[in-house]
């Protein structure tokens, strides 16, 4: 719900979300990715996996994001 109220605002739209999460079966992040959300990483988050999602995400947001 929270994905769908972000992507349908224009002020928020373009904000790239990653989900981090203690439980992330295939269907959640299915979900989330479906919403909107530019990756799903579970928990523990590696530190190094969080950096290449988020470098990923600002790459495919462009400029200003």
């Amino acid at each position: 719900e929270l994905l769908a109220r972000l992507r349908a605002a224009p002020d928020t739209a373009g904000i790239p979300v990653l989900v981090v999460t203690a439980h992330a079966p295939a269907a959640l992040a299915e979900r989330a990715r479906a919403a909107g959300a530019a990756a799903v990483l579970p928990k523990p988050l590696d530190a190094r996996a969080f950096r290449a999602a988020l470098d990923r995400a600002l790459a495919a947001a462009g400029p200003g994001a």
